[in-house]
């Protein structure tokens, strides 16, 4: 029997709604079972950085999911013999699962348990990590462990400061190596920075911002791989017993930037960013073409895009792009229903994924209908491998609107993509030719609707990966 505790989602409480019968009849006064206060706990903290949203099962019953740098909320179980799984969604077919971890797990009375994934999601491993919590905090204290979950095999030093004290104000914490974990520390509550040296190189590869500690409380500090760097530094996630895990990035890593030009009548243009520290720039950019990913100082910005070799004629100007420490973004620049130059600026999901992708989807069509207002669209995604069809197909986004960033998710196949709107004698139309798309591994996509007079209705799908 499974009974989630300090929980918010939405999902956990309904498990925990549907658990209830079965509470109650453990619990009959006629019952010899289990005391309903014998009970071990565990929690499960996806540590795989290439992995899909991961389910956490005993005895095909969900306990939890979790993506990369998450963890499932704390559970309370019965004592007995479970099969222990973790699932991922299955390529074939979105709607079933396919096991990646199988094994057996006893569980035993006030057993405090922190499952961790690791390694290649083709074939991970799942290491159990044992605790005792305090359940008698000394006042304005709180308990703390710490645990390395980075893929580097160097050995880390972790050191904390009081509320934004630098590393000369810290004070030793523990060395861990690669997946240890560390005894138990007793603090104070309070904000405190953290501060981690690579001891084989005496780097400081990470100093984070204020992390806030309450008293009478147990909490994880976790080092992980920061699947957002551009750079393969590390982070530090805060986890407690709920499902929220806090991430603290260091704050000095380098951002990153690409474009892409919509506008064909504009030809090739070049873009200029003003910043404090630098100026960077991208030249020549071609329309219907995107740049590579260029790296920079984190900071604000000020865009302009010119005409090629000739800065005085601007498109654009005082365009402001903010990008926060360890950012990826794009700027893709379009033309607005009023005809003008435009650009919208939007976050990059850069980490790679072995059985899914990551899919920003945008549309600058400006379809009309017969009294003027703009018609939303709907984007089918059709594994026609798998049997799909228009009206059987999982993956379908309905109100798609003008310049707007939708962000999904898709499971790794081959996709027939139709873009289609709902005339006005509630016909459904397709907008724009079908494309093929063939997800290619450990690659995620913008999808780009966009004006094209040669095109069926005006309108094309361009594909940047």
């Amino acid at each position: 029997m499974l009974d989630i505790i300090h929980t918010r989602k939405w999902l956990a409480r309904i498990s925990l709604l549907a658990l209830m019968p079965l509470m109650l009849v453990a619990c009959d006064d006629d019952d010899d079972s289990t005391s309903v206060d014998d009970r071990g706990y565990l929690q499960f903290y996806n540590a795989s950085s290439n992995s899909s949203t991961t389910q956490f099962r005993l005895d095909d019953e969900l306990v939890g999911s979790a993506p990369y740098g998450d963890v499932t909320a704390l559970a309370a179980i019965e004592l007995d013999d479970y099969t222990l799984t973790l699932e991922r969604a299955d390529t074939s077919d979105a709607s079933n699962n396919v096991v990646v971890v199988e094994q057996d797990l006893t569980i035993s009375k006030d057993d405090y348990t922190l499952w961790a994934m690791f390694g290649d999601f083709t074939a991970p491993e799942l290491v159990a990590y044992d605790y005792e919590p305090s359940d008698d905090f000394e006042d304005d204290q709180f308990e703390l462990m710490a645990y390395n979950f980075t893929s580097s095999s160097s050995q880390l030093e972790i050191y904390y400061a009081p509320e934004d004290g630098s590393f000369d104000e810290a004070s030793y914490l523990t060395t861990l190596g690669a997946r240890e974990q560390s005894a138990t520390f007793d603090l104070e509550e309070g904000d405190y920075t953290f501060h981690v040296i690579e001891v084989d190189s005496g780097e400081l590869i990470l100093s984070t911002a204020e992390v806030p500690f309450v008293e009478a409380k147990t909490y994880f500090v976790v080092l992980r791989d920061d699947d957002e760097s551009t750079d393969g530094t590390i982070s530090l996630d805060q986890v407690t017993t709920s499902t929220f895990v806090y991430n603290y990035t260091n704050e000095n890593n380098a951002a990153q930037l690409r474009v892409y030009n919509s506008i064909d009548e504009l030809g090739s243009v070049d873009i200029l960013l003003t910043g404090r520290a630098e100026n960077p720039s991208f030249s020549a950019i071609d329309f219907d073409s995107a740049s590579e990913f260029q790296t920079m100082p984190f900071g604000d910005y000020t865009l302009a895009m010119t005409e090629v070799g000739n800065p005085t004629n601007k498109y654009i100007e005082n365009k402001l792009v903010s990008l926060a420490s360890g950012a990826s973004k794009n700027v893709v620049f379009y033309k607005s229903t009023s005809n003008v130059v435009s650009a919208l600026v939007f976050s990059q999901d850069v980490r790679e994924r072995v059985y899914e992708h990551d899919i920003n989807l945008l549309s600058f069509a400006n379809k009309l209908d017969s009294d003027g207002d703009r018609y939303l669209l709907k984007a089918y995604f059709v594994n026609e491998a798998e049997g799909e069809t228009l009206e059987s197909a999982a993956q379908v986004l309905t109100g798609v609107d003008f310049a707007k960033v939708r962000n999904f998710t898709l499971v790794s196949g081959d996709y027939a993509v139709y873009i289609t709107y709902t005339d006005d004698d509630g016909v459904e139309q397709a907008l724009v030719d079908d494309i093929y798309l063939e997800l290619e591994a450990n690659t995620n996509y913008m999808l780009i609707l966009e004006p094209d007079s040669s095109a069926y209705g005006g309108y094309r799908i361009s594909v940047v990966q």
